[in-house]
């Protein structure tokens, strides 16, 4: 093994443990799954180059060449991929298509040679001509030359449109990153031939350990494609008694209590808010609005099990990071229960109740229709019925006849 072989696997190794410490963190995110998809790319280039740098022939560096073919062509295609949907830039139908010409790229790999048109030992290390007169290779660097133009636009304009001072500078060090990497994968294989007799070492793969230091920097520094849950864990859950849960910015649910998930007893883990709570409209348009330092309390019905659901009254509030950037939001709920439980004694029905809950969440008779799946004259009967059984003229009284007997202690 000689000095180049050595440094390919350290950078391989360094590859694999990134992906796999970035897929740990989050596991569901797509861009984290885009970005260990970028790391196997590169482990598997890398994993083939430094076998090829101490080859014992011709034909066993050819063959290492073949093998490793499709992480460097897989790895640009990736790459865009991952900035889109990172900065949430380009639809997923357009960002399919990117993949096409890799495959096509793969084929001539794998039949013919692409990129090296020959490979010869000079002392201890072998060098590669580059193919110059090959259409084949020209189009492959028209191709990932303008994956990362694009890319490189993509987070360019995401700095300039985003007002998150951790996002921006997530996207200067990506954009850095990858115009650096970019440089050194041209210049010495391709590049630097032409000024010394058509010969290089090939070494194009160990320079992404660029595109790494720079990705590493980003997530020690900004958070980059992770997620403290520890600090949601210790600082807010390990002071509160109550039903809490805790969402993302995207509204995943990260955390939520053994208090809540009792209650609700769904089974399996829900991915996030819109799984357990109906009114999606309504909490969509209260964390719009919700300011920094400030606590919203509202009603919302929360799913349980057997298709039923709990009326709570929540207190909502928002935790940033010490950018000043959202990073998640706090639901502390109690269930308005007392006067529910006492209009069952005023023979208020199953489905009546279920009225009632939508009702005092603001939900219209449009949206309650939607909600139980009963027509909207069903609904109008249903909330004439309850008036006329608890002695109430209209939704104002209807929401202080249960509301104000249910003030959280």
């Amino acid at each position: 093994m000689n000095i180049l072989s050595f440094t390919g696997i350290v950078v391989f190794t360094a590859s694999l443990l990134e992906g796999l410490y970035i897929i740990s963190n989050d596991a569901r995110s797509g861009a984290n799954r885009l970005f260990l998809a970028i790391s196997l790319s590169i482990a598997v280039w890398l994993l083939g180059a430094s076998f090829g740098y101490s080859a014992g022939n011709r034909d066993q560096v050819v063959f290492w060449v073949k093998l490793c073919s499709p992480g460097f062509i897989f790895l640009h295609a990736f790459i865009l991929h991952f900035v889109s949907r990172y900065t949430g830039l380009l639809g997923n139908r357009l960002i399919c298509l990117a993949y096409i010409p890799s495959f096509v790229f793969l084929y001539i790999s794998v039949s013919d040679h692409l990129v090296f048109a020959n490979f010869y030992r000079e002392g201890r290390y072998w060098i590669a001509v580059p193919d110059y007169f090959s259409t084949a290779f020209y189009c492959l660097m028209a191709n990932y030359l303008s994956y990362y133009a694009v890319s490189l636009a993509m987070l360019y304009l995401n700095m300039r449109k985003t007002s998150s001072r951790r996002v921006r500078a997530q996207s200067r060090i990506i954009f850095f990153s990858i115009l650096a990497t970019i440089l050194s994968y041209n210049i010495e294989p391709f590049l630097v031939p032409l000024f010394f007799g058509n010969k290089t070492y090939a070494i194009s793969p160990i320079f992404s350990v660029i595109w790494l230091t720079g990705i590493w920097y980003a997530m020690a520094r900004y958070r980059f494609l992770r997620i403290n849950i520890d600090y949601f864990q210790g600082a807010i859950l390990g002071a509160l008694n109550d039903m809490v849960l805790v969402a993302d910015p995207e509204k995943r649910i990260l955390i939520m209590n053994k208090s809540m998930s009792a209650r609700l007893n769904i089974g399996a883990s829900p991915a996030g808010l819109e799984d357990i709570i109906v009114e999606k409209e309504i909490l969509d348009r209260q964390i719009g609005v919700l300011a920094e330092d400030e606590t919203a309390h509202i009603l919302l019905n929360f799913r349980t099990s057997a298709e039923s659901t709990a009326l709570m009254r929540v207190s909502l509030s928002v935790f940033s990071d010490k950018f000043g950037d959202r990073v998640g939001y706090l639901f502390v709920a109690h269930e308005v229960s007392d006067a529910l439980a006492a209009a069952k004694r005023k023979k208020i029905t199953d489905r009546e109740l279920e009225v009632i809950k939508l009702v005092l969440a603001g939900n219209g008779n449009r949206e309650i229709a939607e909600a139980l799946d009963i027509t909207l004259k069903t609904v109008e009967t249903h909330i004439t019925s309850v008036f006329n059984k608890l002695g109430l003229k209209n939704r104002i009284e209807l929401a202080g006849h249960f509301l104000g007997e249910n003030q959280p202690g």
